[in-house]
């Protein structure tokens, strides 16, 4: 029977060990890289906040998010990002806020839960692109928030740093009271501002509160003006 039988080491000599070097140098990214990549980004963002189909496809764009971040890019990608979304919710809000509530208040809500509505659809598709970049960096620092999380505190902070909490607060309590009086009003859009203001953080220390005061005071104010109506009744003298 024939057996099998390994090489021996060569005779005349030991063997030779197998060295691996490192490479040389290290490849080189292109020094417009970052800007480019950066740049084509923030044109998806302007995209999306516009609704207008992106030059590139999603998965592309995915790409270059994860390739900004595996380059340690990712907190400029984020910062990035943030300001995008505040410049947009400052030009949006402060345009609905310039309108005059004398003439049509229920188009200011209206407005706005457009806005919302515009905005949070636009937000999903954002966290889609850079969803890299929400898991290994957002997700994973201290002190950073989550995508969604950032998007909801911009317009959070803007709401509370102007005017306009205090002054959606005032409209919905009098489109309550309009219907309370007998009008017909906008429904829908009275319950978009309430989530609103619900996933903003804000509805229990801003419109719960107003909603609770003014329903108190409705319902003071009918109940004197339904005891005013009663006629006495006379006893009949027996």
């Amino acid at each position: 029977m024939w057996a099998s039988k390994r090489p021996g080491p060569p005779a005349g000599g030991p063997q030779k060990k197998l060295v691996i070097k490192g490479l040389k140098a290290l490849p080189m990214l292109p020094l417009s890289y970052k800007t480019d990549t950066l740049e084509r980004l923030r044109s998806a963002v302007h995209a999306i906040q516009q609704n207008q189909p992106t030059t590139q496809g999603l998965e592309e764009l995915y790409r270059d998010c994860e390739g900004l971040c595996l380059h340690k890019f990712a907190s400029d990608v984020y910062e990035m990002l943030q300001t995008e979304l505040e410049k947009y919710t400052r030009q949006q809000l402060l345009q609905i806020d310039r309108s005059p509530d004398t003439h049509a208040p229920a188009a200011i809500l209206d407005q706005t839960r457009k806005f919302w509505d515009d905005y949070t659809q636009q937000l999903t598709m954002v966290r889609c692109v850079f969803l890299y970049l929400d898991r290994t960096y957002a997700l994973q620092t201290t002190n950073v928030a989550s995508l969604w999380a950032m998007g909801l505190s911009v317009v959070r902070q803007h709401l509370v740093e102007t005017n306009m909490r205090s002054r959606l607060v005032r409209l919905f309590i009098n489109e309550v009271t309009s219907e309370r009086n007998g009008q017909l009003i906008d429904r829908p859009s009275l319950a978009s501002i309430a989530r609103m203001f619900i996933d903003l953080g804000l509805y229990a220390q801003s419109l719960q509160p107003s909603f609770i005061d003014a329903t108190r005071d409705y319902y003071r104010s009918e109940s004197l003006r339904m005891i005013n109506c009663l006629v006495p009744i006379k006893q009949s003298a027996g």
